[in-house]
C-alpha cells in the first residue's frame, strides 16, 4: 500500500523532495503499526498515529506535512482521486486605472494569444502599477510623466520586465483617449539587452547525437525520447508537444491531428 502511494506521488508530479518526505512519514507509520501490532490500515490508525506524533512535539510545519501525508494515504486507500491543491494567484486592479488594465489585458490576450508566462508577466506588472497609483491617489486624469518615472524607479531590479507591459498599456490608454498624452514615450529609452542565444539549428549528425544520449531504460526516459522525436523527426513545436493528447492521434492511419483553434 505504501509503495503504491509512493508511485502515485511521482505520477501526480510531486517534487522529489516531497516524495522523499512522504516516504519517510509512511516508513515511520509502518514502524508505528508494527510496534502496536496493527496489521491493517484505516483512517482511525492514521488519526491515532497523528495524535502520538503530536505528543512528540513536532513543529507546526512538520505536523502540516504529516497531516497532508495521512490525508493522501486515506484518499488513496479509499479510492478517491487525489488532486494537488494549487495556489490561485490574484492580481488586484484597483481604481479606474485598474479597470482600464483589465480591459487592456482581455484585448491583448484575445488579439495576440500570448503564452501563459507572458500573460502572467503582464498581469503582475499592471497589477503593481495599478496598486501603486491607487496608493498615491493617482487617477487617469492626473496620471503624468512624473508618476510613471517614479513607479519605474521604485522597481529598478525588475524594471525591464515591468517596462514593456506598462509601455504597451500606456500607449493603449492614449489610443483609447483615456489620457491626453502618450506616456509610453517616457519608457522608450529602456532597452532589453538580450544575451546571445544558443543556436536553434542543428546538423543531422548533431541531432542523432542528442537523441542517442537519452536514457530509455526508465519510463520518464522513454517519455522524453518520444517528445524529442516529435520535435526532431516531425517538427512539432514545444507548445504543440506539451498540449498533445491521446485523442489527437489517429492510430489507424498513423496521423497526428493538431487543431489550433478548436472552436473554429
Amino acid at each position: 500500500m505504501l509503495e503504491t502511494c509512493n508511485v502515485s506521488l511521482k505520477q501526480l508530479g510531486f517534487s522529489i523532495s516531497t516524495v522523499q518526505k512522504y516516504a519517510g512519514i509512511f516508513k515511520r507509520l509502518g514502524s508505528y503499526m508494527s510496534e502496536n501490532g496493527i496489521g491493517y490500515y484505516d483512517e482511525n490508525v492514521g488519526n491515532h498515529f497523528l495524535c502520538d506524533e503530536i505528543l512528540q512535539r513536532l513543529s507546526d510545519s512538520t505536523l502540516k506535512m504529516y497531516k497532508r501525508a495521512i490525508l493522501f494515504l486515506n484518499e488513496t486507500t479509499n479510492g478517491i482521486s487525489y488532486r494537488k491543491k494549487r495556489k490561485v494567484k490574484t492580481y488586484p486592479m484597483p481604481g479606474k486605472i485598474g479597470e482600464a488594465g483589465k480591459v487592456f489585458l482581455e484585448r491583448f490576450t484575445s488579439e495576440f494569444r500570448p503564452a501563459e508566462r507572458t500573460i502572467c508577466q503582464y498581469q503582475t506588472s499592471l497589477s503593481r502599477f495599478a496598486v501603486r497609483m491607487a496608493q498615491d491617489g493617482v487617477k487617469l486624469e492626473t496620471l503624468n510623466e512624473t508618476k510613471v518615472i517614479g513607479f519605474i524607479s521604485s522597481v529598478q531590479n525588475t524594471s525591464i520586465y515591468v517596462c514593456f507591459p506598462l509601455r504597451r498599456f500606456l500607449h493603449y490608454l492614449y489610443t483609447e483617449h483615456l489620457t491626453h498624452i502618450d506616456l509610453s514615450c517616457v519608457l522608450s529609452s529602456i532597452k532589453n539587452h538580450r544575451a546571445v542565444k544558443v543556436p536553434s539549428v542543428y546538423t543531422p549528425e548533431e541531432i542523432k547525437n542528442i537523441e542517442s544520449v537519452v536514457n530509455r531504460t526508465s519510463a520518464i526516459g522513454k517519455r522524453n525520447y518520444a517528445m524529442l522525436l516529435l520535435a526532431t523527426r516531425l517538427g512539432l513545436r514545444a507548445g504543440d508537444i506539451r498540449t498533445l493528447r491521446f485523442n489527437n492521434i489517429d492510430w489507424d492511419n498513423n496521423v497526428i491531428n493538431i487543431l489550433k483553434f478548436p472552436g473554429l
